[in-house]
């Protein structure tokens, strides 16, 4: 943050803390289950979004009869879309973009309840002031936490489901599991046919989705791996590789990957969030590393084989069902959570560690396994 959105961001926390001193209206009971109308945040990453998931299912179950609005990222409003739990979904433009518009829809909700299931940007906690809610619950480490009526502290280590559930918990919302989910409509699994068709995929042909990417080089898995799992998986097992991506990384997966004799099928930057969900339930299986299209995996129950170097995968390895998921974290010298975007270590060991023999091996075990019911 520069010095000059830092001044705004300083400037606008002392108005809002002046805002919230004089008012006056005593908080609400801590009990969130007799409203009628409750907004959600989530205005975040891929992941974040589908592991709000559980939390939006619980207030559902806990409030059959409210109204549920969720607001979502405009790059990830997709995957709440179609969710069956909520009842009207606001796109959440950006940061201090376009809130008189947005500030009109939310405040047209009458809502009783703001709950910020995560929301990074600095408005967050505005907007749910602004709102008109008289409850609103958030984490007490943002800065402006003081717009909020209930603000517990966050347990750093709890997985991220869990935290979100036990934020709901606190108003006493029950929990409803932690498996995260996303509705994939049927259009969305029409274009994924249609565009495996056009790459040459028969129908029947068995593939595995490979991701080996990530929203920072450092979640990367090395392209040397990676180019042995894709040989090996072809020439071992006969099936073939659909390597995903963003726009971003269709440069590097062509060059990591288009000389190869076994060359994979390349659809970074092609589909959006609810293509590549219907793709992935075309899929036998996922490797992936730590990133958007693992928790996709996750929600959709697609047997998963995810490769985690930086951080911690008990803190972002859940939501998936029991038995549809394992986990390689590679081995390192460093601390971790490690939040580097570029590794400075030689050899980037936590990923370059992770060997594409054992992750081969990791998703045949997986294929293996029965079906859970």
């Amino acid at each position: 943050m520069n010095l000059y959105n830092a001044f705004v961001m300083e400037l606008l926390r002392l108005v809002f803390l002046g805002v919230r001193l004089l008012d006056r209206r005593p908080p609400p009971s801590k009990d969130i289950r007799s409203a009628r109308s409750v907004i959600v945040f989530s205005t975040t990453a891929i992941g974040d979004t589908l592991m709000n998931t559980p939390a939006i299912r619980a207030l559902r179950k806990a409030l059959p009869g409210a109204r549920l609005t969720a607001v979502a990222d405009r790059r990830r409003a997709d995957l709440l879309r179609h969710n069956p739990h909520i009842d009207a979904l606001v796109i959440y433009p950006g940061k201090f973009r376009k809130l008189f518009s947005l500030f009109k829809k939310l405040r047209a909700a009458r809502p009783d309840w703001a709950v910020v299931l995560h929301g990074n940007d600095p408005d967050i906690p505005i907007l749910a002031y602004l709102s008109g809610a008289p409850g609103r619950a958030g984490w007490r480490e943002s800065r402006m936490s003081f717009l909020f009526t209930h603000a517990p502290t966050i347990d750093r280590d709890l997985p991220f489901v869990r935290r979100r559930l036990d934020l709901l918990a606190e108003l006493g919302v029950p929990e409803e599991g932690e498996r995260t989910e996303i509705t994939i409509p049927p259009d969305a699994r029409e274009a994924a046919a249609r565009r495996l068709a056009a790459a040459g995929v028969d129908g029947a042909e068995e593939i595995v989705a490979f991701h080996p990417f990530g929203s920072r080089r450092s979640k990367w898995w090395p392209e040397g791996n990676g180019r042995t799992f894709v040989q090996r998986l072809t020439r071992e097992t006969g099936r073939r590789t659909v390597v995903l991506g963003g726009e971003k990384e269709k440069a590097s997966a062509e060059a990591f990957f288009g000389r190869m004799d076994e060359r994979p099928v390349v659809l970074c930057g092609e589909m959006g969030l609810l293509e590549t969900g219907a793709l992935l339930l075309r899929c036998a299986a996922l490797v992936t590393t730590d990133s958007g299209p693992m928790h996709l995996g996750f929600a959709l129950d697609v047997p998963t084989v995810a490769l985690f170097g930086p951080e911690d995968f008990r803190h972002y390895g859940v939501g998936h069902r029991e038995g549809k998921a394992v986990f390689r974290m590679g081995e390192a010298p460093c601390e971790r959570p490690c939040k580097k975007k570029d590794c400075d270590v030689e050899g980037h060991p936590c990923m370059a560690s992770i060997a594409a023999g054992p992750v081969l091996d990791a998703m045949q075990s997986l294929l293996a396994r029965p079906t859970p019911v």
